[in-house]
């Protein structure tokens, strides 16, 4: 018999199945999951979802520890049957449950899981995903409402004891600080480079193998780790090129490493040149795509030119900037955030080697002689979740 929130006992905490019988019930119950696809070679695929499930969670997870709310309430209606009424805590726990997790388990196999992340998969072990909806929907009687009330309560205290607890607050802050550290260094580089730099040459593009869009790997199959350390080799020997031959007017650099369903691992990269290097940005953009091409021995299907489609952004902050630029501004946080804000929730599982990376910006703000001035707000700098709030949209 399934086990429901509903006809959970108190204490009733049973062991959850092994992590082979988990994977297979996720891969059985991603079969039937809504999103899905089939590939020209007659094989299913988990399809990607952009509704922020994982930040989302990140929410209701600090909602639920930071506040006493309930998840839902109950409503008298005028025939005398009741009903059930989510607050807002609820109604972000039911946005939450209706994300893809089977496709998101797969998506993430290769990936190390946040704490939270983690405990809530557990918690789907123990209530099917649909409970806290379908047993909610319509007029009940009072004893059907008050007892879902009272389970649902009960499931609460035990999640919010848990995420209170000093273990899962000091297991969250060692797994987020990396993610902090890169991006308040990467917002603080670009904070001080605009102070000594108001126009420059902004290149964007997009590294990888010479492996054109492929099949997602089906759910499960991890990806070969040893095509992630080939990738980081060719990234140092492209950067040392990078350095050698403009280094009269190469700025600053800054790369991170993802993995994606349909080009595998892959590396975004930024440079940022002299305002004088060129007129021509998408042609210098190309120059440094054919010598990665080189390097790799790939086609062009190795590289991708941010500048092809530079009116698509909706921040602009690629080609000829000004810093000082509003749009310019957003663009430059939504970057920074891009490059660093998923560590936040995943961490690609490379054995400690690093996905993120930034080479010459300043050290420090400008140093000014005299009295010191009134401080000024900063130019680019902005909090992480506040960052993660705008700009999050694809995790």
């Amino acid at each position: 018999m399934t086990m429901t929130l509903l006809s959970l006992p108190r204490g009733a905490i049973k062991r959850p199945p092994s992590k082979e019988a988990a994977t297979h019930l996720a891969a059985k119950a991603a079969l039937t999951a809504r999103r899905r696809e089939r590939h020209v070679d007659g094989k299913m695929y988990l399809v990607e979802t952009y509704d922020r499930p994982l930040y989302n969670l990140s929410q209701l997870s600090t909602k639920a520890a930071r506040t006493n709310m309930p998840l839902l309430t109950i409503e008298t209606s005028a025939s005398g049957k009741v009903s059930i009424k989510f607050t807002e805590l609820g109604e972000m726990a039911k946005a939450v449950l209706k994300a893809d997790w089977p496709m998101l388990i797969g998506t993430y196999c290769h990936h190390k899981l946040s704490p939270v992340l983690k405990y809530f998969l557990q918690l789907l072990r123990f209530f099917p995903l649909e409970t806290l909806v379908t047993h909610t929907k319509g007029p009940m009687s009072l004893i059907e409402a008050q007892r879902f009330e009272k389970a649902a309560a009960r499931v609460l205290a035990i999640v919010r004891k848990r995420l209170r607890s000093a273990e899962m607050k000091r297991a969250v802050d060692n797994f987020s600080r990396n993610a902090r550290n890169n991006f308040g260094s990467f917002m603080n580089g670009v904070d001080w480079l605009a102070e000594r730099h108001r126009h420059v040459v902004s290149v964007r593009l997009d590294l990888f193998l010479d492996n054109p869009p492929q099949p997602p790997l089906p759910l499960g199959v991890k990806p070969d780790i040893k095509v992630a350390a080939r990738l980081i080799s060719l990234r140092e020997r492209f950067m040392r090129w990078l350095r050698e031959t403009y280094h009269g007017s190469l700025l600053t650099t800054a790369w991170a490493l993802e993995h994606g369903r349909h080009r595998g691992y892959h590396i975004h990269f930024w440079a940022v040149f002299t305002p004088d290097s060129t007129k021509a940005v998408k042609v210098l953009a190309e120059v440094l795509g054919q010598k990665w091409k080189d390097m790799t021995g790939g086609t062009e299907d190795c590289y991708f030119n941010c500048h092809e489609k530079v009116n698509e952004y909706r921040y602009r902050m690629i080609g000829h900037i000004d810093f000082q630029n509003s749009n310019t501004i957003m663009g430059v946080r939504a970057l920074c955030a891009y490059f660093t804000a998923a560590n936040l929730f995943v961490k690609l599982d490379l054995g400690g080697q690093r996905t993120f990376g930034m080479k010459g910006f300043p050290n420090g703000p400008l140093k000014k002689p005299g009295p010191k001035p009134k401080m000024k707000p900063p130019i680019m700098r902005v909090p992480l979740h506040l960052a993660a709030e705008r700009f999050v949209t694809w995790i």
